[in-house]
């Protein structure tokens, strides 16, 4: 896996530019090889690592940050990329977003298990319970943020596919 915080050429319309999820499977057929027990969990942690450290490349990068994460529309395009190596493809392409939605919800964003965790924490604080009136009002903004957030990303995955060049 490689991190992509850029715009890429498109494989099959060559002078275009397409967006991507962030991540690009390199997977060649001819790389498939057997590995033992230990060399598989071997060559797995190394994967697993090097996901999370192109995850904190692509959260602190100085790029904008909707250039490093994608909807829908990313997710579509990166599945047909991904099913032209097969199964290896796809399953690659299904850990990918499998980790990057835990990674996701554990973002202190009322509604998410992150911000569930941070109203716990300022509970414990206070020393008392919030009233149900105010966690109403904490998870209306936190639902409100993830509309937006998601409006935001389906939007911009739309125009890509009008304006390449975006």
């Amino acid at each position: 896996m490689t991190a992509t915080p850029d715009a890429a050429p498109d494989p099959e319309k060559p002078g275009k530019t397409i967006g991507q999820l962030g991540f690009v499977i390199h997977f060649e057929p001819g790389e498939l090889r057997r590995l033992s027990l230990a060399e598989s969990f071997r060559v797995g942690n190394e994967q697993v690592v090097g996901w999370f450290v192109q995850m904190g490349t692509i959260l602190t990068s100085a790029k904008k940050f909707g250039d490093n994460v994608g909807g829908p529309v990313e997710i579509l395009q990166a599945s047909n990329s991904a099913s032209k190596y097969g199964g290896v493809g796809i399953s690659l392409l299904i850990a990918q977003l499998s980790l990057s939605l835990g990674l996701f919800n554990l973002f202190p964003i009322p509604m998410l298990d992150g911000g569930h965790l941070v109203l716990m924490l300022l509970e414990k604080i206070r020393g008392k319970k919030l009233t149900a009136e105010q966690t109403g009002r904490v998870f209306t903004v936190g639902f409100l943020f993830i509309a937006t957030f998601a409006a935001f990303i389906i939007g911009r995955g739309l125009l890509r596919l009008v304006f390449p060049q975006l």
